[in-house]
């Protein structure tokens, strides 16, 4: 699915507990449930795009 993760999205803690993954052409988003948040990740590269929390 990536071809070459990137080492800052492994580094951020940006999973905590996930639970479920969704996907469309270009971004993937792992819903974490520990957390309380939403990780989305560039379906070309697995770059950390962003974390969504709650309240932002």
């Amino acid at each position: 699915m990536f071809s070459s993760p990137s080492p800052a999205s492994a580094s951020v803690g940006a999973f905590s507990g996930p639970a479920s993954v969704a996907v469309s052409g270009t971004h993937v988003w792992i819903a974490n449930m520990s957390g309380d948040s939403v990780t989305e990740l560039n379906a070309s590269n697995g770059s950390l795009v962003r974390v969504i929390t709650n309240g932002g």
